[in-house]
This record gives structure tokens, C-alpha cells and sequence, in this order.
């Protein structure tokens, strides 16, 4: 699998994606059908942890965090339900092995907003996404903390 050595190479290959006609004769992305020559399937890998899935008109870009136990696989989840409902290119569901997964059309590499988005997901908030985790931790037990301190203030008084 030939590496691409940056976020910034990988964009400039996500930014190599075009309309195609179908031989279905549907606009449907490539990368979830590869039924034909026309997808142009190809894989990239960036690091260990990032794999681009690449065809003619759309592309899969899976990411593997540093999950460290059920806790931060719990957190991971909820945010990546709201992730999901607020990008359009988060999918709900990652591949298998992954635990983000950002479907990418030719149309979202055509329009300049939805590209930006892609481009800051990819080059800022992914690197953000397990401080936020450890964040969500922090949260978890201060709360446990507070609770904690409720009961016993109650039993001792």
C-alpha cells in the first residue's frame, strides 16, 4: 500500500476526485460500489493509523485513536454520534477495525465550504479529538467526586 507522507498530501489526493458517469447509470460514490474499472480503486495508508480508501468520484478516510479502555471507547462513541450528526463526511458507523470514518465525495471537494470543513477536521480537530476525550474523563470524575462528597456529607451529618 503506497504511503502518503501528510494530512496535506492526503488532501491534494482528495482533491483529485471528479464526477464520473456511472455505468449503472446512477451518481452513487465509487468507493461504496467498485463494480466497475471506472472507480480507479486505490489504498493509501498515512502513518499507521490513517488508511485513505480512493476512487474516481469518492473516498473513505479511516482513523485509529489511541483508545485506551471501555471509558474513553464510551466517550469515543457520543462523540462520534455528534460528529456525525453535524459534519455530513463523519460517517455514524467507522470501518471495521477504525474508529472514524469520513466518506468524501467529489462534491464535497468541489464546494469550497465543505472542503474547509474537511480540511480543519482533518488538520486540527483530529488532533484535538482524544485531549477532548481525556476531557470527557475528567468530567466523569469530577462528577464521581461530587457525588462522592454529597453522600458522605449526608451520612456524617
Amino acid at each position: 500500500m503506497p504511503e502518503l507522507h501528510s494530512i496535506d498530501e492526503l488532501l491534494e489526493k482528495l482533491k483529485e476526485l471528479h464526477e464520473v458517469d456511472c455505468v449503472k447509470g446512477i451518481d452513487y460514490p465509487c468507493v461504496t460500489c467498485l463494480e466497475c474499472p471506472e472507480a480507479n480503486y486505490q489504498e493509501y495508508s498515512l502513518d499507521k493509523d490513517i488508511v485513505l480508501k480512493w476512487t474516481t468520484n469518492s473516498a473513505i478516510v479511516s482513523i485509529k485513536l489511541p483508545i485506551r479502555d471501555y471509558l474513553d471507547e464510551m466517550l469515543h462513541k457520543e462523540l462520534l454520534k455528534e460528529l456525525s450528526r453535524r459534519l455530513k463526511f463523519v460517517l455514524d458507523k467507522p470501518e471495521e477495525g477504525y474508529h472514524i470514518s469520513l466518506l468524501i465525495k467529489h462534491t464535497d471537494v468541489s464546494d469550497p465550504k465543505t472542503f474547509e470543513q474537511i480540511e480543519k477536521f482533518l488538520k486540527k480537530d483530529l488532533m484535538e479529538i482524544m485531549s477532548m476525550i481525556t476531557h470527557g474523563r475528567v468530567m466523569i470524575k469530577d462528577w464521581a467526586r461530587y457525588v462522592t462528597n454529597k453522600l458522605h456529607s449526608l451520612r456524617t451529618d
